[in-house]
């Protein structure tokens, strides 16, 4: 195998050449591996407030239907939060819906946690607004 030969001569007794498992090493995977975690809790976080725009905009589009109102923009809201995201995430969104005569507002509270103690929380206001069918 064409890694032997880099392997042995690394590992012979009284050689000079040193290790390849460095402190410095270790803490560059050490690092890396953060870096990895930290960017994979980015990307998740920037799902879920996709998933709940869209599920606002769900909600206001049946809210916004004749003879519908503010409690059918809600749950048409949860239930596609309930569609697009886990328990863990679903918990920490609050949906609430008004409907007056010309449009329907949707408007929900995130908090997403963060994945490691550094890694602050998101706490952000999400709002969908519809035009009401006369």
């Amino acid at each position: 195998m064409w890694w032997r030969g880099f392997v042995a001569r690394s590992c012979e007794p009284g050689s000079s050449e040193p290790g390849f498992a460095t402190p410095q090493f270790l803490l560059a995977v050490a690092c890396s591996m953060v870096l990895l975690a930290v960017s994979a809790n980015l990307v998740v976080q920037q799902y879920a407030l996709a998933a709940v725009r869209a599920s606002l905009d769900e909600g206001t589009r049946a809210g916004g239907l004749v003879g519908a109102g503010a409690a059918e923009c809600r749950r048409r809201a949860e239930e596609a939060v309930r569609g697009l995201l886990g328990p863990a995430s679903r918990r920490s969104v609050q949906v609430r819906c008004t409907r007056t005569a010309a449009a329907v507002t949707a408007i929900a509270r995130v908090r997403l946690d963060g994945w490691a103690p550094l890694v602050p929380d998101l706490v952000t206001e999400l709002r969908a607004e519809a035009v009401a069918e006369p």
